[in-house]
């Protein structure tokens, strides 16, 4: 008798079904694409979200829920920082190493989720893997501070998580702990308030609902969102970024034109990583409207045929998250026009991006199973391509000198890599290249920040420019009378001038702006 043999099923679905040999796998290739990042110090937001007078290790606990940080409120975000801060101090190091078990977790979670939805082991590693050496996910642990969007993403994946077990089994506290996670992620980072969209959309195309039941199961989200809407809204805490008004842009078709200059500037990026920086500008205006238009008309078209061919399943679903994630920035994109050129960050999409690389994965593993070995060349070819981009990528953030001028190589359009690039020759004692790089930001850019007047007004002090040093420190006092580092540097001024008495009155304001950090003290002791 000839016994049949039995299928053995796919190797590469059969190991990772299991979710610890997942986890040390993640673990692994997340270490070989960020080895090369534990030695990146800290730099920009860091030293403001950290070490700044707003920062987290000038507050209490308490003080993270009841002021901002640096321009920003996150309080829920900011936790892990807060609380690290406190054993690991200026060990950078430490930092990234919280990071990277943050990252961990988020790619994990990315499995979990994919594998619940598609019931493909092989798919869920795979899109993973994508995710994970991405460079344009790199941030979270290159950029110390960017711990706060790792929580943010954190919080949406197991709300998420929690929902979907809501969806199957019905029980009452999977909802409730899909609410509160929802809270967490609103106050860790404004691109929560697309959870309940997301959340639609699964109940649409995954579990088929009718659009009755999905306003039904959603309002209690809604009217979360309305709430924290209007929290925000009186809140003093209330972001500068959310001032401007989206009618500024006057002209639309110039503002089509911009938001798709800044798109595909995005979409380039997750295809051909080789132009990544954490925020990119884009000069108001319709120079590209006709090729604009086209792309767009082009992948309209392409994206209704998908929808129309895999009707409601997981692939239009996470198509629809991708697209989503995107639609957003018709008005992230401009909140801060016309105070600053029109923007785009790749962290806004840290969560709806996931469609993208599900997508890929499908695709590469689609060919590897037509063919294994020509779409094993391609899918280690895209691998090795990533990785190689990733490690070049985290090289760039070694320091802030060499992050800024690697930003401004690529982007002029905003003050952020001209106010670190300037700081970083000024402690480096180069005060006139320091003056050269704040003055060609500013005059390029038509706008200042009270960080980079200050700055500008103290090289001036130490290149003997009198008259200009007392312009800009008062330039900087006007733009922000709470600036402690304005009056430090008034103070140091007047010391210089033999102005003693005012010297000390400015020494004693910035102290008691910036209690804990401000250099200030030492002119005080030694007067």
């Amino acid at each position: 008798m000839i016994m049949a043999k039995k299928k053995s099923p796919f190797l590469f679905e059969y190991f990772f079904g299991s979710h610890g040999f997942v986890l040390s796998a993640i673990s692994l290739v997340c270490l070989l694409a960020y080895a090369n990042s534990f030695q990146n110090h800290f730099m920009l937001d860091d030293n403001t979200i950290l070490f700044g007078q707003s920062g987290v290790l000038n507050k209490s606990l308490w003080g993270i829920f009841t002021s901002d940080q640096g321009d920003f409120y996150r309080p829920i975000g900011h936790l892990p920082l807060w609380f690290f801060s406190r054993f690991l101090g200026s060990n950078y190091m430490g930092y990234h190493v919280v990071n990277f078990l943050l990252f961990v977790l988020i790619v994990f979670f990315l499995f979990v989720i994919v594998r619940k939805i598609t019931s493909d082991a092989a798919l869920s590693f795979l899109s993973a893997l994508l995710y994970a050496i991405h460079p344009l996910n790199a941030m979270i642990i290159n950029y110390i501070t960017a711990s706060v969007l790792a929580v943010f993403v954190l919080s949406m994946q197991i709300s998420f998580l929690f929902f979907m077990c809501f969806s199957k089994q019905g029980q009452k506290r999977d909802y409730i702990f899909s609410l509160i996670f929802f809270i967490l992620a609103l106050f860790s980072h404004e691109m929560a308030i697309m959870l309940p969209v997301y959340l639609a959309a699964y109940l649409f195309f995954i579990k088929k609902e009718c659009l009755g039941k999905i306003f039904r199961l959603l309002s209690p989200f809604m009217l979360l969102l309305l709430g924290w809407v209007i929290y925000r809204l009186q809140s003093p805490f209330f972001p500068h970024q959310f001032n401007s008004s989206f009618s500024a842009t006057g002209n639309m078709a110039a503002f089509f034109s911009t938001w798709m200059d800044l798109v595909i500037w995005y979409l380039s990026n997750l295809l051909f990583p080789s132009k990544i920086i954490f925020l990119w500008s884009s000069q108001y205006g319709q120079e590209h409207l006709l090729r604009n238009a086209i792309i767009f008309a082009s992948a309209f078209s392409l994206g209704t045929y998908a929808f129309f061919q895999w009707k409601r399943s997981w692939k239009s679903f996470l198509l629809m998250v991708f697209v989503l994630g995107i639609f957003l920035t018709v008005f992230s994109c401009f909140v801060n026009f016309p105070k600053v050129w029109p923007i785009i960050e790749p962290h806004w999409f840290y969560f709806s991006q996931v469609g993208f690389f599900v997508l890929l994965g499908w695709f590469l593993l689609t060919m590897v199973r037509k063919n294994h070995f020509m779409g094993g060349a391609l899918g280690v070819s895209v691998i090795l391509l990533l990785l190689i981009h990733c490690w070049d990528y985290n090289a760039k953030w070694e320091s802030q000198e060499k992050y800024s001028l690697y930003w401004l190589s690529l982007n002029s359009g905003n003050l952020t890599p001209y106010y670190g690039l300037g700081r970083s020759l000024m402690d480096k004692g180069d005060y006139l290249g320091a003056k050269t790089c704040f003055l060609s930001g500013f005059k390029r850019l038509n706008y200042t920040s009270v960080q980079m007047a200050a700055d500008l007004g103290h090289c001036l002090d130490m290149l003997r420019d009198d008259k200009e040093a007392l312009n800009w420190l008062n330039a900087a006092a006007a733009l922000d009378s709470h600036y402690a580092l304005t009056y430090h540097y008034l103070g140091l001024y007047c010391n210089k001038r033999g102005n003693f008495a005012e010297a000390q009155e400015a020494f004693k304001k910035a102290v008691e702006l910036d209690p804990k950090f401000s250099p200030a003290y030492v002119y005080l002791e030694n007067s």
